[in-house]
């Protein structure tokens, strides 16, 4: 499933093509009886069948490294968060009536594309052009409020998003 699926075309986003594929099980539907294989953009029952494909208005986001966890209004039920192909975004975790878990917010991972940044500290030794596709997620209280975030690398910086209910991921 390499860079299947984008904002548009494969070609919009480069992929993630530096360090492989990742993939894990989760029950995320809360069954308690049968695990789904979360896989980039694509969710899978235990029985290989699609449980639902991450989209944005209905179209397939580009593929990238997912994780799972509760984000949105502690509540117990988990979104899933997918980075990668300069995007962090966070997702819904139970299919609508076409079988698509949507987007919930998003933000792009390199600071400098962000309109919320004002200034951003200079990188002397670090290439700035480099591209930020952004690394594995972490999901952890970074900032001890008792909320989770999401931190993700990318090529010069470690940036932390907050969902705050708006449609976008603000950096902290």
């Amino acid at each position: 499933w390499f860079n299947y699926g984008s904002y548009g075309t494969s070609t919009a986003r480069p992929g993630y093509w530096n360090s492989g594929y990742h993939s894990f099980a989760y029950d995320l539907d809360g069954d308690g009886t049968e695990m789904e294989l979360v896989a980039g953009n694509t969710v899978y029952n235990s029985d290989g069948s699609i449980y639902c494909e991450l989209t944005d208005s209905g179209a397939l986001v580009a593929d990238g490294y997912p994780a799972v966890a509760d984000l949105v209004g502690s509540d117990g039920a988990p979104e899933i968060v997918l980075t990668g192909n300069h995007w962090v975004s966070l997702f819904n975790a139970t299919p609508n009536v076409l079988g698509n878990c949507e987007l919930i917010a998003g933000n792009v991972n390199n600071p400098r594309d962000d309109s919320s940044m004002s200034s951003i500290p200079e990188r002397p030794y670090c290439n700035e052009d480099a591209n930020s596709f952004g690394g594995q997620p972490t999901v952890a209280d970074f900032t001890g409020n008792g909320a989770l975030e999401i931190g993700v690398a990318g090529a010069c910086w470690y940036s932390v998003f907050e969902y705050d209910g708006s449609g976008l991921l603000n950096r902290l």
